[in-house]
């Protein structure tokens, strides 16, 4: 059936010829995925010394002596309860966002740029997408840190709750917005859809880091304290940052490249 038409196409190598209901595949992702690797280690590594100068950089209110034993007489006293309870929120949240903040800045910056460089175009397209990409990795960061600081701040009575759990939701809550982020950035710039695959993507590896990173802070740092939206120590800290930012990278990137390598259905 149709067998001259084919040898004809074939003689003359005409591509007319019509493939109803085939399945156009993504074009190829140029950006590499130690291209992301890179740009996670970099974000971690320029984060970790400011990360590190401003640890306590909102340090928690000393009670007065007074205050300090009227707990001691009554560990029911609702005002020294609240007080307390207030000035633990304020340290635990300020120093949540301001360091996340910095952590995502540093990441959608560096994110920004291996996007920006691989996307190509003038010089003026590809300055505003990093200073569109750092924007909303500070954006991000600043939200993260909040939502990590209320998590934290709702368990840290919940001793019923085995800390790595504890640890986990801390750091998953802190992570799914710049993962959120990140792969809307990946779908704005590079121009590929659909943007829901690229921010659960995005929001899968952030979920993936907080249990990695629980994993192996407890083989690594036993004796830091990991139960805190940014945990305690200097390698501790520094593994907190790498492995966020790799797997917040490698997320959307992971999306975005599985599709396009999908073989089309025939047309039979």
């Amino acid at each position: 059936m149709n067998e001259p038409a084919q040898l004809q196409d074939a003689v003359t190598g005409s591509t007319d010829i019509a493939t109803p209901n085939v399945a156009i595949p993504p074009r190829e992702m140029r950006m590499r995925g130690w291209h992301l690797v890179l740009a996670g280690l970099i974000a971690a590594g320029l984060a970790f010394p400011f990360l590190k100068y401003f640890e306590d950089a909102f340090p928690r209110q000393n009670l007065t002596v007074e205050m300090t034993n009227r707990i001691r007489a009554n560990a029911d006293d609702p005002i020294a309860w609240a007080k307390d309870r207030q000035n633990y929120w304020d340290s635990l949240s300020c120093n949540s966002m301001l360091n996340l903040g910095i952590f995502g800045l540093c990441l959608g910056s560096c994110f920004g740029l291996v996007l920006s460089l691989n996307q190509g175009g003038t010089y003026q397209r590809i300055a505003r997408n990093w200073v569109y990409a750092t924007a909303a990795g500070l954006v991000a960061g600043i939200a993260a840190g909040l939502l990590s600081a209320t998590v934290a701040f709702a368990l840290q009575n919940a001793k019923e709750i085995d800390v790595a759990i504890r640890s986990s939701a801390i750091h998953a809550a802190g992570w799914i917005v710049p993962g959120l982020t990140c792969g809307m950035l990946l779908g704005l710039i590079s121009g590929r859809r659909p943007f829901v695959l690229l921010a659960f993507g995005g929001l899968l590896g952030g979920l993936a880091a907080a249990l990695l990173y629980e994993a192996m802070a407890a083989l690594l740092f036993q004796l830091d304290r990991t139960d805190l939206p940014v945990p305690e120590g200097s390698g501790n800290k520094f593994l907190f940052l790498a492995v966020g930012g790799l797997l917040i990278l490698l997320g959307p990137w992971t999306a975005a490249v599985l599709p396009s390598k999908r073989v089309p259905a025939s047309a039979g």
